[in-house]
């Protein structure tokens, strides 16, 4: 019989076949017992034999396998697993062990140890830190407390990075240990680690809660301390101090107040003397910080008492102790306190503290006596003392004892100097003033004072305040000498504006009228005319004194002062004429001139400054003054006539010094500043037309701008006239612009006086320059005041004006009809009919009858001859059939004219060709040939003549000789070129191509005419080299030629010429905007770089192609050989995948894709997971076999995804063609249900279904 337990059998302990016998003992055992937990104890009994007995580690664990199959719960045969395979260091098996001890773990501490071993592995092992992370983090939240894990997770945060993370689980960990002291501990660790990082806060609210805890205090109270002195936080450093002191304290009395870390902690103190000292030291600081920080005197009192008790000779402390009880209210015992402390024998300045405290009792007492006694000590104990010094004079003065306090005060100040010195004699002059009446003592006094204020080096010294005090004092004493004194010593110090102007009016008043020294009286009026801060009554009284005397100068300065101080500019300026007439009884012209220069600036149109001004100006004769006051005084005028005859008088006073830029801009400010006004116009017109008279260089820039100026006026007022004429003749006659002169010209037109004028200035205005319709205008106006003789030419000249391009034709043919009736025989007039319907095809017939007159008019044979063959034309193109006998009569004239003319042979081509059949032309022109022999333009209209009549042959024989004779005659070339084409004569047609295409200019025209030739070039005459000349000249007009480029493509072609070709199609590329064409020829010039070995260029082609078609199949598989050709996998991998997702692409050639995508993947790019999803996708789609199924089922195995493979070999067994087939796949998803999913029931079926394929299959027997 077996227990649940395993038996402790190691190696050695008996031999191989005691341990064989008693495995079969076990495994007999195991098939007759029901009970699935006992049967794994047994199987796991059985491994541990064959493991340490046997030594057969293979075997035992698949012994260990079945236990742990058997009853999942039993975790013997797991650990015994995880043992083995930690020691093999088998990464994969021991994921999935770890995982099914958590699975079957029984406590969380069990589960936490699990998911900690995984973590290890998959960090160590695997590298995956993320997910060790995750692991220690649910172990840690499953089992918190243990050690081992806090330290893992801790440690695993720290290596990366996360600070605040390992803080958290040191907290929590502190949170969850029962120790007090490594609670306490730990948490130290966080608030100092968040001390070092800057967290105060942080630090301070874990010291908070470490503060609780009973072990460890003078540690995590001497931590609180340091970190609240840090952040300033009194409370927190008080109770920190206080809990120190209070342990300290423990310490000097020998009891144990929990102080101690736990087993390694170290004795604080030496003795216990010094713990009482520590303990003292803290109570008196934690004292001291509720006084100055929270102002908590009770709490302080608490913390000195307990102080005091430890150490009570210490004097210091005795002397805080009293002022927290004064700061308590508790006087009584302040006053006992200090009492005390005298009684200890202390001396100096702290024995005058201590006495001024009980001079303050006994005052808060009425014992004004013992007040003073204890004052009285104080001061003996510290004579330095001002505040002692001070509390005595408040005593005496209370007593009413002033003589005895300003003597005292006298007393004090010998013994000191400076602003000390000062102080004590000004207090002491102040209670002789107010309090003893003593004036003279006062004025001592208070010079004492004033004297020791500047001597001494404070800067603080009020000088200025003794001094006005001092005045007060004298003024209210009767005291005037010495109010004088203070005045003028006050002077002479900074004052505000307000307090100077009065004391100077004291002054004044004082030495005038108490003192009556009026020389004095008047030098300090004299200062306050000076001074800006009194002249809200200096000038005032200025004035009136100097009134009263007679003194000029004064006056005027007592005015210019009152002008600045007055409120409004005509008040200022009134003040300043009246100092200008004082300045000018006083002889002072200049400054005379500058105040009413001043008074002009306040008060621009003061009527009296500006005639003072003058008057005084002309009266010194300084014209350039005078200009330029009058200029001012009309900038500043209100009224702008007033201000243009001011102008109008500057100019001509600047006339008059001859200065005429000064009199031009006179003139031409008046005239801005009236729009209206001719008079500063004219002005500058005379000025400049003076300057000319009188020798000097005409100016005519002047000239012009005040013509244009006139004119506008003129305009403006709806009257041009002569100003306005006389501009446009300036214009054109003068200032060489003929082709401004237009505008004002026509709108002189207008005038009734000038008009005339106006129009036979324009008529005679440039036609370069002028305005047709201008010089029409002009004409016209002419017409209406010309008769007779000279009106012939006048219309003449207007009928050409508005011929000129087409200006105004209805106006041109009135006045061609008037000049028709007024001169029949005029050759004019049908000469500017004929420019006149030279477009207008509706009338030729009227046309032809102005060709007609004017042939007939002209005396010259020859000239009258062209002029009837164009009549001839005139008229079958007007009349049409009607005129075709009136064309045989009008060919006769012209043959009459001139028998052996060009136009003879031309009119009897064209009349018999519009009245007679071609056949008969022919003949014709046959016969007229023979009799005007050398007529190359008769032959040639018999050559076309016969090939119209059908007889190209005979024609182009006629036609080419004319050819070689006129080479340049477009008509001949084009009959030959009809006539080739209808009798096949390739090279004449050839011939005739070119050479039209050479005469002609239209680029069309020339470029069908050279596709012409080289089209008969190739299909005709077999000439390529010929051929590809002319298409090369077309594409170098047109290079977007459609016609010509095919041909030259195809040309290229078929002479594989892939370098020209690539040119060819790559210059095309550049001109083509049509994205189908485009796509093509980026595929073509893709395929023509990788003929020619530029596989980058190739692959810059194929970007451009796939971004106007990225489905392009061709593209795509180019790209694929490309990418392959470079050993750039990867984007054959991507171009394949594209071309597989391609619309309209053969499922073969899916399949392809796929397959060759998977083959990089895995082969090339070690990407097997990538392959596999290649493979999928065939599956996708359904254009999987079983050999795909078969290699997705390796693919899988390899990247270790078991699912996969064994639903992969299901697919295959579906597929598959044969029984042995079946059983082999099946076979081998059974390996892997058993071998890596771990999954015996699946196994067992794979098996069985291998089996029930081929019952022969011994593997699979044996496999089950």
């Amino acid at each position: 019989m077996t227990t649940s337990s395993p038996r402790p059998n190691a190696p050695g302990e008996a031999d191989a076949g005691a341990a064989e016998a008693q495995i079969e003992a076990l495994r007999q055992e195991l098939e007759a017992t029901p009970d699935r937990g006992r049967q794994a104890v047994i199987q796991y009994e059985i491994g541990h034999l064959t493991q340490h007995a046997l030594a057969n580690e293979a075997q035992a664990v698949r012994e260990y396998l079945g236990a742990y199959n058997l009853d999942p719960q039993f975790r013997p045969p797991l650990i015994a697993l995880v043992s083995i395979f930690e020691r093999r260091r088998s990464s994969k098996n021991l994921l999935r062990l770890y995982d099914a001890e958590a699975r079957s773990a029984t406590t969380p501490r069990e589960a936490a140890s699990a998911l900690a071993d995984r973590a290890i592995l998959t960090a160590d092992q695997m590298g995956d830190v993320e997910e060790a992370r995750g692991l220690l983090e649910a172990a840690f939240e499953q089992a918190g407390e243990a050690g081992d894990l806090a330290l893992l997770l801790e440690q695993q945060r720290l290596v990366d990075g996360d600070i605040e993370g390992a803080l958290e689980v040191i907290e929590a960990r502190a949170g969850l240990v029962h120790d007090p002291v490594l609670a306490t501990l730990l948490r130290l660790e966080v608030a100092r680690a968040r001390e070092e990082a800057g967290d105060l806060e942080g630090a301070l609210s874990m010291l908070r809660s470490a503060v609780t805890t009973p072990a460890a205090r003078w540690r995590v109270l001497t931590q609180l301390e340091r970190v609240a002195r840090k952040a300033e936080r009194y409370p927190e450093l008080i109770v920190a101090l206080e809990g120190r002191a209070k342990l300290a304290l423990a310490e000097a009395k020998g009891e144990d107040a929990g102080q101690a870390s736990g087993a390694f902690s170290v004795q604080r103190f030496a003795d216990q003397a010094r713990a009482a000292s520590t303990a003292a030291a803290l109570y008196r600081e934690a004292g001291r910080l509720r006084l100055q920080k929270l102002n908590d005197a009770p709490g302080a009192l608490r913390d000195y008492d307990e102080a005091t008790q430890l150490r009570e000779a210490d004097p210091l402390l005795g002397y805080e102790r009293m002022l927290a009880q004064e700061l308590a209210g508790d006087l009584e015992g302040a006053a006992a306190e200090a009492e005390r402390l005298l009684g200890a024998g202390l001396e100096g300045p702290p024995a005058a503290a201590l006495r001024f405290r009980l001079a303050e009792r006994a005052q808060a007492a009425g014992d004004g006596e013992a007040a003073l006694t204890e004052m009285r000590r104080a001061l003996e104990a510290d004579p330095s003392s001002a505040v002692a010094a001070a509390m005595l004079d408040d005593l005496l003065r209370l007593g009413g004892d002033h003589a005895s306090a300003a003597e005292q005060l006298e007393t004090r100040a010998a013994d000191v100097t400076g602003a000390a010195r000062a102080q004590r004699l000004w207090e002491a002059a102040h209670l002789a003033a107010h309090h003893l009446q003593d004036a003279e003592k006062a004025r001592a006094l208070y010079a004492a004072a004033a004297e020791a204020a500047r001597a001494g080096e404070d800067e603080r010294a009020p000088v200025d305040a003794i001094l006005r005090e001092g005045l007060a004092a004298a003024m209210s004493l009767g005291d005037a000498d010495g109010a004088v004194r203070r005045i003028r010593a006050l002077l002479s110090t900074e004052l505000e504006d307000e307090e100077r102007s009065a004391m100077l009016r004291d002054l004044h008043e004082l030495t005038r009228v108490v003192l009556e020294d009026d020389a004095a009286a008047d030098a300090v009026l004299a200062q306050a005319l000076d001074t800006p801060a009194a002249s809200s009554w200096a000038p005032d009284l200025a004035r009136l004194l100097a009134a009263a005397r007679g003194d000029d100068a004064l006056l005027a300065k007592a005015h210019h002062l009152l002008a600045d101080r007055a409120a409004d500019a005509e008040t200022a300026a009134a003040h300043l004429c009246a100092a200008a007439r004082a300045e000018a009884r006083a002889s002072d012209e200049d400054a005379a001139v500058e105040s009413l220069r001043a008074a002009l600036e306040r008060s621009p149109t003061h009527p009296y400054a500006v005639a003072l001004l003058e008057e005084v100006l002309r009266a010194r004769g300084d014209a350039d003054e005078l200009v330029r006051l009058l200029r001012e005084a009309a900038e500043k005028a209100d009224a702008p006539r007033a201000a243009e005859t001011r102008l109008l008088l500057a100019g001509a006073a600047a006339e008059a010094a001859d200065r005429f830029d000064d009199a031009v801009a006179a003139y031409e400010e008046a005239a801005q500043r009236d729009p209206t006004s001719l008079a500063p116009l004219l002005a500058k017109r005379r000025l400049a037309e003076a300057r000319k008279s009188e020798g000097n260089e005409p100016d005519p820039k002047m000239l012009l701008e005040a013509l244009e100026a006139l004119s506008q006026r003129e305009i403006a007022a709806g009257e041009p006239g002569r100003h306005t004429l006389a501009l446009g003749e300036h214009y054109d006659l003068f200032s060489g612009q003929p082709e401004r002169a237009e505008a004002p010209l026509r709108t002189a037109l207008e005038s009734e006086a000038v008009g005339l004028h106006a129009a036979v200035d324009l008529a005679l205005l440039p036609a370069t320059e002028g305005d047709r319709e201008a010089r029409l205008m002009g004409l016209s106006h002419i017409l209406g005041h010309t008769q007779d003789e000279a009106r012939r030419g006048i219309l003449r000249e207007a009928a050409g004006v508005a011929l000129d391009g087409g200006l105004d034709l209805t106006r041109a043919e009135a006045l061609l009809d008037e000049l028709s009736e007024r001169a029949p025989g005029d050759r004019w007039s049908p000469l500017g009919r004929l420019q006149l319907l030279a477009t207008d095809d509706s009338r030729a017939t009227e046309r032809a009858d102005a060709w007609l007159a004017l042939g007939r008019a002209t005396d010259d044979p020859e000239v009258a001859a062209e002029l009837l063959l164009h009549a001839l034309r005139g008229q079958v193109f007007g009349a049409g059939e009607d005129a075709l006998d009136d064309a045989v009569i009008l060919a006769h004239e012209v043959l009459g004219e001139a028998p052996d003319s060009l136009a003879a042979a031309v009119a009897m081509d064209e009349a018999l060709g519009a009245g007679d059949d071609p056949e008969g032309r022919a003949r014709a022109l046959g016969t007229w040939t023979t009799q005007a022999e050398g007529s190359a333009t008769l032959r040639s209209a018999h050559g076309r003549a016969l090939a119209a009549a059908g007889r190209p042959s005979e024609a182009l024989g006629v036609l080419l000789k004319i050819a070689a004779s006129e080479p340049d005659d477009l008509a001949s070339w084009e009959a030959i070129r009809v006539a080739a084409r209808e009798c096949e004569a390739w090279e004449p047609l050839v011939e005739a191509c070119d050479r039209l295409a050479h005469l002609v200019t239209d680029e069309e025209l020339k470029m069908l005419l050279l596709e012409e030739s080289a089209a008969t070039l190739m299909d005709a005459l077999g000439q390529d080299a010929r051929a590809e000349r002319r298409l090369r000249r077309i594409l170098a007009i047109d290079a977007r030629r459609p016609i010509a480029y095919g041909r030259l493509h195809d040309l290229l072609a078929q002479r594989d010429d892939d370098a020209g070709l690539l040119e060819l199609v790559s210059n095309r590329i550049e001109l083509v905007d049509d994205p189908s064409e485009l796509v093509k020829l980026f595929y073509e010039q893709a395929r023509l770089l990788r003929s020619v070995g530029l596989r980058e260029e190739a692959l810059s082609a194929l970007d451009n192609l796939l971004m106007l078609d990225g489905a392009h199949v061709g593209g795509l598989a180019l790209l694929v050989e490309l990418q392959v050709q470079q050993e750039n996998f990867g984007g054959a991998v991507h171009a394949l995948q594209t071309l597989a997702a391609a619309p309209d692409v053969p499922g073969s050639q899916r399949r392809i894709a796929r397959l060759g995508a998977a083959d990089f993947l895995e082969k090339k790019l070690d990407d097997a997971a990538g392959a596999l999803a290649e493979l999928s996708a065939l599956h996708e789609i359904g254009l999987a076999d079983r050999e795909i199924y078969e290699r997705m089922a390796d693919v899988a195995v390899k990247i270790e995804r078991h699912d996969d493979a064994v639903e992969a070999l299901a697919h295959a067994v579906e597929h598959a063609s044969s029984a042995k087939a079946v059983a082999r796949l099946e076979r081998r998803a059974g390996a892997i249900h058993a071998e890596e999913r771990l999954d015996r029931d699946a196994a067992v079926a794979a098996y069985e279904r291998a089996l029930a394929a081929s019952p022969t299959d011994l593997e699979a027997c044996e496999a089950l």
